[in-house]
């Protein structure tokens, strides 16, 4: 299950962008890294609340990504390395969320999962490319 960019990829507001990552509710992502990286469930003017955005709801996305969406912001001083701080951030709370999700059994010192391949891991390059872009149309690069 990897990254689901939401919207239009060309006709976007430019210091925004909204992902989902299937799987991994939202407000789980949000409680690990509240402090550390500029993000919400949702739209500014809809700060506070837990329903799932009524933009979403309008795109008729599924139920799964709409509560597993993300809305990630830059600024106009955004630079490569807070990019590179914020994939890194976001891919590591997601690894420990879905580590608590499926349960993970720990024996003698080696972690096992049943059922979860290399390809359902999500890695933080899936999440780079999109955050440089956003950060681009900020820049106005």
């Amino acid at each position: 299950d990897g990254l689901v960019v939401n919207g239009d990829p060309e006709h976007r507001l430019s210091n925004n962008l909204h992902v989902a990552i299937p799987g991994v509710p939202n407000n789980a992502v949000i409680a690990r890294l509240r402090r550390r990286v500029a993000l919400s469930s949702g739209a500014a003017c809809s700060s506070g609340t837990e329903t799932p955005s009524h933009v979403l709801q309008a795109m008729n996305l599924p139920y799964e990504i709409q509560s597993s969406a993300l809305r990630i912001s830059n600024g106009k001083f955004t630079t490569d390395e807070d990019i590179e701080h914020a994939a890194e951030e976001i891919t590591t709370a997601v690894a420990s969320i879905r580590d608590a999700l499926r349960g993970v059994l720990v024996r003698g010192g080696r972690r096992a999962a049943a059922g979860v391949t290399g390809d359902q891991v999500f890695r933080t390059r899936e999440l780079r490319m999109p955050l440089r872009m956003a950060a681009e149309g900020v820049s106005g690069a």
